[in-house]
């Protein structure tokens, strides 16, 4: 008798438990409400939101004020997405679609001196069909390309001077929005990095130091200030100076590249595979608008980023037959099969030291 009430304790307890673990498994009932709160840098949002995780975040129609310049219009998990009006402080206004803070469909641009351009948008930029109006009321309708007037069929204003008469262009100059905070960590987690919003630029590198240390064929970077990014776990923290101008460091215990230095301004370059995104999709406020050292690549990227032949600061931008230049870039080469297997690929690490040998069927000139 003893020996069952026993066990029926014993069911009982775990039906206890049972019950407690669904009850903590539940998912966490998301809130709603409208109200207005100030941030720590200053701005201030007056409009929905909804707590997800425990943040708040600004979800729905809102108004957000940030040092002179205010946006009206819709959000999505704390980005500007749908529809809206921005007001820059120098007296712009942009009005239409906006996609994950970035004008993006169609919309009208006016600037503080009268000329506007109403037409598509892609991330910034004219992009698509539109209409441009000069401040003395002259019109072009036309397609543009990144900015770029491309065709006057029709119309009596010459490319070259519908290029003087577009103001400073709207893509010069990104959104404010509230500073976020990216949390990464190399291989084994032994040193986490924490990366601030706003950074210098983000873009893709294809230098062949860069190639050298990721292991890749190309590097996407966020360049930021010394004061935006820390790195926790110090003591697996090593460092290499691969030339006068870059120290590169790594975590010791798996060779993880965690980000570069540049030794004449001090910022730093951070590799964005160190940080998990939301949806496997980059945050646009770190997402690549542009590819450096292209003429240095071992493959061809095919997609609608300017691509400058050195740093973009005062590299020029590789245009026309130059982006097809095979002489620009290593292009594989079948080996004969007919000597009987492939060639040699010879490669090293960026202090020389490590020297791996493969055997393949493809070779690569600049190796």
């Amino acid at each position: 008798m003893e020996g069952k009430k026993e066990e029926k304790k014993k069911k009982g307890e775990k039906g206890k438990v049972s019950e407690q673990l669904d009850e903590t498994s539940k998912p966490e009932v998301e809130q709603m409400g409208t109200g207005c709160y100030e941030f720590p840098n200053g701005s201030v949002y007056e409009g929905e939101w909804r707590v997800r995780n425990g943040e708040k975040e600004r979800d729905g129609a809102g108004v957000y004020m940030n040092s002179g310049e205010v946006y009206r219009g819709d959000w999505k998990e704390n980005e500007i997405q749908g529809r809206g009006q921005h007001e820059f402080a120098n007296g712009d206004t942009y009005k239409g679609e906006f996609n994950r803070n970035m004008f993006d469909g169609a919309g009208t641009y006016t600037w503080a001196d009268g000329s506007s351009y109403v037409g598509q948008w892609y991330k910034n930029k004219m992009h698509g069909m539109g209409t441009f109006t000069t401040k003395n009321g002259d019109r072009y309708r036309g397609n543009f390309l990144h900015d770029q007037f491309q065709n006057s069929e029709g119309y009596w204003i010459p490319p070259s001077e519908l290029t003087e008469a577009i103001p400073d262009p709207p893509s010069s100059r990104q959104l404010s929005t509230v500073p976020q905070t990216f949390r990464g960590r190399c291989s084994c987690g032994g040193v986490r990095v924490h990366l601030s919003t706003p950074v210098v630029k983000a873009y893709v590198c294809h230098c062949n130091q860069c190639r050298k240390h990721s292991g890749g064929p190309f590097t996407t970077y966020a360049l930021v200030e010394e004061d935006k990014v820390k790195f926790t776990g110090m003591g697996q923290f090593r460092a290499f100076q691969s030339s006068e101008e870059c120290i590169r460091y790594f975590c010791k215990q798996c060779g993880s590249p965690l980000a570069t230095q540049v030794v004449a301004t001090r910022q730093y370059k951070v590799p964005l595979a160190r940080f998990q995104w939301h949806g496997n999709q980059l945050d646009r406020s770190v997402a690549p608008l542009l590819h450096e050292y292209y003429s240095e690549r071992v493959v061809d990227v095919n997609d609608l980023l300017p691509k400058f032949n050195g740093a973009s600061e005062n590299g020029e931008v590789l245009e026309g037959e130059e982006l097809l230049d095979k002489k620009k870039g290593a292009k594989p080469k079948v080996a004969d099969k007919k000597k009987g297997g492939g060639e040699a690929l010879k490669g090293s690490c960026p202090c020389g030291l490590g020297q791996p040998l493969f055997l393949s069927v493809l070779s690569f000139s600049t190796l």
